[in-house]
């Protein structure tokens, strides 16, 4: 069921909700923001107006039908003054009395336990099925990852996707002139002196430089290294330029983190949704 707010910021209850829960006008309504934010509990209070209609329902129990309440009124008080009320009698009606409130207290408490119960049921649910999503995410993500990185092909399927957006949100760098992948080169003046660079984003202010490893380690930071002093000897055109180094992989340990940082080379690696930086506060 679906139902509008108002320009005076107030919503209709359906008629289905309020004839199954038994709300009538004067209901109090406790409104919780859920865990999402989407999401909004309501829970019907149990008024004074509550109480007061359940102590009539009380009262006609004791009125048999088919007879005049005035009468029977007008009687009960003629006899009354005949026979007056014992203390003994007054106090067993009290008593009565008490007992039917407390019980009227009773129910109106399990009423909003249960329904408070049941919100947080639904809550709980809902934070185990987003957990479930996340974990089958990962779990297909790994088999993915198992699979490019037995088809070698980890940088063209998974990291070189996730650079331009890098480069854009981390480097404020829009749109690329230039980008390969897997790139023989060259040093200038040196025939004999190639090596391959694993992906390379050409920006008119900058080069994003990336290397790729399955299972880093420490070596393969220091070669990464070697490779950034020497890199204007394979493209002195970019001589100019910013260098923006990043180490990828699909998992970096917390020492290769580090000496990462200490290098000022960015590293990247796999989030919970897609590739992330791992220190992008250089």
């Amino acid at each position: 069921m679906v139902t509008i707010l108002n320009d005076k910021n107030l919503v209709e209850v359906p008629a289905e909700i309020t004839k199954r829960l038994g709300i009538s006008c004067g209901a109090q309504f406790e409104w919780q923001v859920g865990e999402r934010p989407d999401q909004i509990t309501i829970h019907v209070k149990t008024t004074r107006r509550d109480i007061i209609n359940k102590i009539k329902e009380i009262g006609h129990k004791y009125v048999k039908s088919g007879r005049d309440h005035s009468s029977e009124l007008a009687l009960g008080r003629a006899n009354d003054e005949e026979k007056p009320l014992s203390r003994n009698n007054a106090d067993e009606r009290f008593a009565q009395f008490q007992q039917e409130i407390r019980a009227i207290d009773k129910a109106a408490e399990e009423r909003n336990k249960l329904a408070e119960d049941r919100s947080k049921l639904a809550a709980e649910s809902f934070a185990q099925f987003q957990q479930e999503m996340r974990q089958s995410k990962r779990d297909l993500d790994k088999k993915w990852i198992d699979f490019v990185n037995k088809m070698g092909t980890m940088v063209e399927d998974i990291v070189a996707p996730n650079l331009p957006r890098i480069a854009k949100e981390h480097f404020q760098l829009e749109a690329h002139q230039r980008f390969t992948i897997r790139t023989y080169a060259r040093k200038i003046g040196k025939p004999g002196y190639e090596r391959e660079f694993d992906a390379i984003l050409v920006y008119p202010e900058a080069v994003l430089i990336n290397e790729t490893k399955s299972n880093p380690d420490r070596k393969d930071v220091e070669l990464f290294e070697n490779v950034l002093k020497e890199f204007h000897e394979y493209f002195p055109e970019h001589a100019s330029k910013r260098i923006i180094p990043i180490f990828a992989s699909m998992h970096i340990p917390e020492s290769i983190i580090n000496l990462l940082t200490k290098k000022k080379i960015y590293g990247l690696a796999m989030g919970d949704d897609t590739m992330e930086l791992v220190n992008p506060n250089l």
